[in-house]
């Protein structure tokens, strides 16, 4: 029982394939959510996952500004004030020091997440949330530290292919019938 509310190793595993799928849609469309944690992420009826509040959400995306005619206003750039944004121990440490947001940094918060389902702990580096991870069944130690990389170009972009890694038939080489 994943976070000691009862949560099953295969239903996180479901949920992590589902917010990759979701989370690389969105990148994809130049956008960084900027505030995954467990209070935005919603379940449906049928128990999928839904990623909602967009509120602190960047475009990065030129294309897609001039598209839907957003503009983006930098306050306070003559004192070189930053304003941060999103949820304090849910955001990368590159946001927290006040720079961009890229879709990196919503890599490290899915991690954060994930860590936390899996293992009740919230993740800090030299904490033993990742120890913890090593004694499940699905390679997730292999999988969420890697997410969790200091360096946001070391963070793998790929979501949907690290969530391939954790599918049952990725550590027994077989397929299901």
């Amino acid at each position: 029982d994943a976070a000691g509310e009862g949560l099953e190793e295969e239903t996180v595993r479901r949920w992590f394939t589902e917010l990759a799928s979701a989370i690389d849609y969105i990148h994809a469309q130049g956008i960084v959510h900027r505030d995954i944690k467990p209070g935005n992420v919603l379940l449906t009826d049928d128990g999928s996952v839904v990623l909602p509040d967009f509120g602190v959400s960047r475009l990065f995306s030129d294309s897609l500004r001039r598209e839907v005619h957003a503009a983006t206003t930098m306050v306070a750039e003559a004192t070189g004030s930053r304003l941060v944004m999103g949820t304090h121990g849910c955001m990368a440490p590159e946001v927290a020091r006040g720079e961009v947001a890229t879709p990196a940094a919503d890599v490290y918060s899915f991690a954060l997440m994930s860590v936390y389902l899996l293992t009740g702990v919230w993740y800090e580096p030299g904490s033993r949330a990742l120890e913890l991870l090593e004694t499940l069944e699905l390679p997730w130690s292999q999988v969420l530290p890697q997410m969790l990389a200091e360096d946001p170009g070391e963070r793998p972009p790929d979501l949907r292919a690290l969530a391939k890694r954790l599918a049952p038939e990725a550590r027994s080489g077989t397929r299901p019938a």
